[in-house]
């Protein structure tokens, strides 16, 4: 009978963090590092995401991987779900930590901006 520990064990897991570049997000893909997990970061902005992930790769020696993607595009995300797959076997965990905001006043808040916040903080994470 296999001990249940094992279960939680994060050695060799591979996860898949949206917004992994700064803030949570970025504390998270380190934390998950230091457990033991490869960590691919799916961003928009590929320089900041290879700084972050070269950060992780030093201090923890995991393989560790930058993509480019426009997490409101379904077919981005498809193309990047199978990216893992096939260079991975498989993904294990997946960390929505992409979100966005305007630091205006409902005022001068566009109709147009709004509709790119809701489209990547809600839609982005389904």
């Amino acid at each position: 009978m296999t001990n249940i520990l094992e279960h939680f064990k994060l050695q060799g897991k591979v996860a898949i963090i949206s917004g992994g570049t700064i803030g949570i997000g970025q504390s998270m893909a380190l934390a998950l590092a230091q457990a033991g997990v490869q960590i691919i970061i799916a961003d928009h902005n590929a320089s900041s995401t290879n700084k972050t992930l070269s950060g992780i790769k030093q201090s923890e020696n995991i393989e560790t991987v930058a993509l480019k993607v426009d997490i409101t595009d379904p077919t981005s995300v498809n193309q990047m779900l199978n990216n893992v797959i096939e260079q991975f076997g498989k993904i294990d965990m997946l960390v929505n930590k992409v979100g966005m905001t305007y630091n205006v006043t409902e005022e001068e808040l566009t109709f147009e901006n709004w509709n790119k916040v809701m489209n990547l903080n809600l839609n982005g994470i389904f």
